[in-house]
């Protein structure tokens, strides 16, 4: 979850699908629907991973070293 300034928490997903011939296919999850059943696995990033609100775009965003 992120908390972007003044707004509601925003999910940030990244997820891998299973398709019926058995491949696969990842990155960010923005909308589904579900059948019959999903598996969820929650991590928490570490508090100490620094980020920063980009001004241009209002996102939060990872700050790398330096930044």
């Amino acid at each position: 979850m992120t908390w972007p300034p003044r707004r509601e928490p925003v999910p940030h997903v990244h997820a891998v699908l299973g398709r019926t011939d058995g491949s696969t296919m990842g990155g960010h999850l923005l909308s589904a629907r579900l059948w019959p059943t999903l598996k969820v696995i929650v991590t928490e990033v570490a508090p100490g991973l620094p980020k920063r609100v980009d001004p241009e775009s209002g996102l939060t965003l990872m700050a790398g070293p330096g930044r």
